[in-house]
């Protein structure tokens, strides 16, 4: 370069801290570089840009926020992901399910239990809508001390007691004279010898009634009042009755 008549030399500028000015400030042959970038917002809302472009600053600015969908992401931007997707109950009784409608960013199926068979404990295992349904009913005992009762009751098992409810004893001496008393057709009918043994504390039934033969007013006309008359019972056993 010849300047005035004297070749001069060429001396660079001193480079700078880039600026967002459009000019390579540093000079190091690139513009606005290493001046960063912002991040603002969360979940779906958030945004990523460059602090300048075309040698103008930037400012950040949230995305807006949308309906929560099962997709993996907070579209909302309340900072959680999938939320108040709710939940969905299937099937009834001991088959009752209830699952979360959105998983892991996916929307799940509810799928009851399979039933079972019913059995006493409260619970509606066939999941046909009704408890314990089904299990039936045992009766025990003969004549006045016969009783039925259903097999289950609030969950629980019920045995079957021979004898009226609250009264502590069926079968008493009296009642086993007076049912084979004459002309006492309905008692005839029963014609049954309560064993006292077992029966009298209301316990349940072990095969403690024997049923007699039907005892008609003819076959009594023998026997004279106080007179002990003496009947099969059982197979090898003989029980005496006061007429």
């Amino acid at each position: 370069m010849c300047v005035n008549g004297h070749v001069s030399g060429c001396t660079p500028g001193t480079p700078s801290p880039e600026t967002c000015n459009g000019i390579d400030d540093d000079c190091n042959g690139q513009t606005d570089d290493g001046l960063g970038t912002s991040t603002c917002g969360s979940g779906g809302c958030q945004m990523t840009i460059a602090n300048c472009v075309d040698g103008k600053t930037t400012t950040c600015t949230p995305h807006t926020p949308s309906a929560e969908v099962c997709n993996g992401v907070d579209d909302d931007c309340n900072g959680q992901t999938d939320e108040g997707l709710g939940s969905t109950t299937c099937g009834t009784g001991a088959c009752q399910v209830t699952v979360q409608n959105c998983v892991n960013g996916s929307t799940t199926n509810c799928t009851p239990h399979n039933p079972s068979t019913e059995v006493c404990n409260g619970a509606d295992d066939d999941c046909n809508g009704q408890i314990d349904d089904g299990l039936g009913s045992t009766t025990c005992g003969m004549g006045v001390c016969q009783r039925t009762v259903n097999n289950c009751v609030n969950g629980h098992t019920v045995p079957c007691v021979i004898g009226p409810p609250g009264t502590p004893t069926c079968g008493t001496d009296q009642q086993l004279r007076r049912a084979t008393r004459p002309g006492d057709d309905r008692l005839h009918r029963w014609s049954v010898l309560h064993d006292v043994r077992h029966v009298r504390h209301g316990q349940p039934a072990t095969g403690a009634l024997h049923p007699l033969p039907v005892v008609t007013p003819q076959s009594n006309r023998q026997a004279r009042p106080g007179q002990a008359r003496t009947v099969q019972a059982r197979s090898g056993q003989v029980r005496t009755v006061l007429t």
